[in-house]
């Protein structure tokens, strides 16, 4: 389950989104997972945090050729 834009929810919807996620990631479902994407750090969130970089062209290049796909939409 990706979860995008996460900072951009109020902080309600926020407190009832990780509610819900918290009780779904509790039961035993192996194959689960839950990504939530936020432009900066949120103190409600009890997650693992991983900050990530832009990706600079020639990393898009290669992941675009590695799949070979056109490197320009047409």
């Amino acid at each position: 389950i990706v979860i995008d834009g996460f900072d951009q929810l109020r902080d309600d919807s926020r407190r009832a989104l990780l509610q819900a996620t918290g009780q779904l990631i509790s039961e035993p479902l192996p194959r689960l997972r839950v990504i939530m994407t936020s432009r900066h750090d949120d103190p409600l969130s009890p997650c693992q945090h991983v900050h990530l970089t832009a990706a600079s062209d020639a990393e898009i290049g290669g992941y675009l050729a590695q799949r070979q796909l056109p490197a320009e939409l047409p």
